[in-house]
């Protein structure tokens, strides 16, 4: 095996340890709120992770923040509302939540034809 590829598979390797902590934060926030303990809370967690699926990472998404958040407000009695507002679909969140009581709207843009 070469250096280049030891060097990309290592830095490949890098993000899913960053992006660990970010489901749990989230979700420890949505908790903290809907037990009083705090009036509101703003998780900075990266990324939303709006691709992820259950069984996969998908577009850069290791974990769905958005998710596993929406999952433990509802767990806790809370009706979640997820709103994806991006250029793109979600299709890790609309996967995960498709049988959960919990509403989500995807806005994103419609593909442009090429001429």
């Amino acid at each position: 095996m070469n250096a280049m590829f030891r060097r990309e598979r290592k830095v490949a390797l890098l993000p899913r340890q960053g992006a660990y902590p970010g489901p749990g934060r989230g979700a420890q926030a949505v908790e903290a709120v809907l037990a009083g303990a705090v009036a509101s809370a703003f998780a900075v967690i990266r990324t939303p992770g709006h691709h992820a699926e259950c069984a996969r990472a998908m577009g850069f998404c290791f974990y769905n923040n958005v998710a596993v958040a929406a999952l433990a407000a509802r767990r806790a009695g809370a009706r979640p509302l997820v709103l994806d507002w991006d250029v793109h679909h979600g299709n890790g969140i609309q996967d995960i939540l498709w049988e959960e009581d919990i509403a989500y709207v995807s806005l994103h843009r419609r593909a442009q034809k090429s001429a």
